[in-house]
């Protein structure tokens, strides 16, 4: 199965979007908050029952969103093209007047050039990579494989360049299989490095996923920035799934009643099960329930408590 990170019709969102530019990089500098999404959102968010709410809570939250290489080429799979939903929602956003960046993953490096000097980027990239790399799983597998790569990020003293950077993305790219996860894991690296510039904006690096295992991944990510990370604020990362942000949408009154949030998950219907962390009133701690459309609903508009994500 083959994947382009330029997919052929993408002249069809191209005035929707903003790729890396002087612009770009100021525009991302100062945003109050960044929502990175995954494949799984948007093709949740894009459907016709979803996106109006989705484009309201981006634009209420003063949001922008970044799209990486590795995530358009995961949306659009050996067809090699967007397909009208997916060209639909860049165009609602567009429309709302939200700024989509589509930015190929070394573009952090330059985005973190403005802020620090080349040798600590190198070391963030370190960091970011020994920490979403994990004792298993698809970049343990590619740099077990690619003894090359893997040495110099492991070395205490390599040296770590953008020339190093650029290649090891595009080789991790050439990785992708087909069902993987590495959108993912792509999403995880990126965030984890511009986790490191100092911000005073409260989760402006919000994780939008609907992907239950990879909020693991960015579980390391953020418990890492916390303890290790450069930044001042140790609140800089979030997650959220699609009942976090519904839960967002009722207090913004953007869903205004439980029929909204049921018909916002339509067309999964009663038997669905919708998965999500939440604290009760009385608990401690985030558990994870498995609500139905109707329960959740409820759980929402109750206010029984509230979703970790």
């Amino acid at each position: 199965m083959s994947y382009t990170t330029s997919p052929s019709n993408y002249n069809e969102i191209a005035g929707y979007i903003y790729e890396y530019s002087e612009e770009s990089l100021r525009n991302i500098l100062v945003a109050k908050r960044c929502y990175i999404i995954d494949t799984c959102s948007i093709e949740f968010y894009k459907k016709e029952n979803r996106i109006n709410a989705f484009v309201e809570l981006i634009k209420n939250t003063t949001g922008s969103l970044i799209v990486f290489r590795t995530i358009l080429m995961e949306m659009c799979g050996d067809r090699g093209l967007f397909d009208e939903l997916q060209i639909e929602f860049f165009k609602r956003l567009s429309d709302a007047n939200i700024k989509v960046y589509i930015l190929y993953e070394e573009d952090v490096y330059r985005i973190l050039a403005a802020y620090t000097n080349k040798q600590q980027i190198g070391g963030f990239f370190k960091n970011a990579i020994k920490c979403v790399k994990g004792p298993a799983g698809l970049l343990n597998n590619f740099l077990t494989e690619n003894a090359q790569l893997l040495r110099p990020i492991v070395s205490s003293s390599a040296t770590i360049d953008e020339a190093f950077i650029v290649n090891f993305w595009s080789e991790l790219r050439q990785y992708k299989q087909h069902k993987d996860n590495l959108g993912e894991v792509a999403c995880a690296i990126c965030i984890h490095m511009l986790a490191n510039m100092d911000d005073i904006n409260k989760y402006k690096y919000i994780f939008t996923t609907e992907d239950r295992p990879a909020i693991s991944i960015l579980a390391r990510v953020i418990k890492n920035q916390r303890d290790k990370g450069t930044s001042s604020n140790k609140e800089l990362i979030g997650v959220a799934t699609s009942p976090k942000l519904v839960e967002e949408m009722y207090k913004q009154k953007i869903l205004t009643s439980k029929e909204d949030i049921e018909t916002f998950y339509m067309p999964l219907g009663e038997a669905a099960r919708i998965k999500a962390f939440v604290m009760d009133k009385f608990d401690v701690a985030p558990r994870e329930r498995n609500f139905t459309v109707s329960e959740f609903a409820e759980f929402v508009v109750r206010d029984e408590g509230v979703v970790a994500c």
